[in-house]
């Protein structure tokens, strides 16, 4: 039931109506009050009962703005969920001291690869903790993706960024979120991950290119994760981010090299170059341009 006083009353207008106070669930319903055809009727002594829609009632949709079945056979006991909530992610090469992410957002950034060579390519990966995978299996993990990224960026001569604890494009909706959904990862210890990253880049490079990539890898940033839930502490959850940053003082005429064998990961392949969102493997050295 709508107080008409609150709606206005001359032409058909969408309202959001959000029926819970966390405002978790809401609806778009479609009225024009004018005609005063839009309404519902139930039976006060049976409450268990649905609401029973006008005829003229056919728009209720969610918050996407997709149609939904014909809201007279639509009951408010199975609310529909809210329309997807963007967060603009963290400036290249920033702190982003006393900033946050939110919980459930999409990061409004896609994994297009790079464009310009100065705006960053984006890589989201979601970093999972269960019985079989500790925190331990996440910090080598978070490596060697992270190196796996540097590598082609490096060899492309293009900016990136790789965001820990976002759901995927393509993977995401593996695991039930949206793609780029931030998720967030649960950290213990965050100088572990600093220390093993510049531990495994002198494992991992070879030859005297080595000092430049630890250069070109900025240190990685911990953005905290702001859950709606109250009783989670703000803290529980953060985005581990890295940047690479190529600059052409340090890799000028530079091929770097790379390979994960003492990490555990498949196949040697030394050379790799970014392109769009992906890192391809070089076979021939004729395959890239040397800058």
């Amino acid at each position: 039931m709508v107080d008409k006083q609150l709606l206005n009353g001359t032409k058909t207008v969408t309202y959001n109506f959000c029926l819970d106070k966390k405002q978790k669930h809401s609806y778009r319903v479609k009225l024009s009050m004018k005609k005063s055809r839009y309404h519902a009727s139930f039976d006060t002594n049976n409450p268990a009962m649905d609401l029973k829609w006008s005829k003229h009632f056919k728009t209720l949709t969610v918050d996407s703005g997709e149609p939904h079945k014909d809201a007279s056979n639509q009951s408010l006991s199975e609310p529909m969920p809210r329309a997807p909530q963007f967060q603009t992610p963290r400036p290249f090469a920033t702190e982003f001291v006393g900033k946050h992410y939110n919980d459930g957002f999409i990061l409004d950034s896609r994994e297009i690869g790079c464009k310009d060579f100065i705006k960053p390519a984006h890589e989201f990966k979601l970093l999972r903790r269960d019985a079989n995978n500790t925190e331990d299996d996440n910090t080598m993990e978070f490596v060697y993706l992270t190196l796996m990224l540097a590598r082609g960026c490096l060899n492309e001569r293009a900016n990136g960024t790789i965001h820990f604890g976002v759901a995927d494009e393509v993977e995401g909706p593996t695991y039930g979120d949206q793609p780029r959904e931030i998720v967030g990862v649960c950290v213990n210890d965050k100088t572990r991950y600093s220390i093993k990253l510049t531990e495994v880049i002198d494992k991992c490079f070879v030859g005297d290119s080595r000092s430049n990539v630890h250069n070109c890898i900025r240190t990685p940033v911990f953005i905290p994760v702001k859950s709606a839930v109250a009783e989670l502490p703000s803290d529980a959850k953060v985005v581990i981010e890295v940047d690479i940053e190529p600059r052409y003082s340090l890799c000028a005429n530079e091929i770097f090299k790379a390979g994960f064998k003492c990490l555990d990961h498949g196949k040697e392949e030394p050379r790799a170059f970014r392109h769009g969102s992906l890192t391809y493997a070089i076979v021939e050295l004729s395959e890239m341009s040397i800058m």
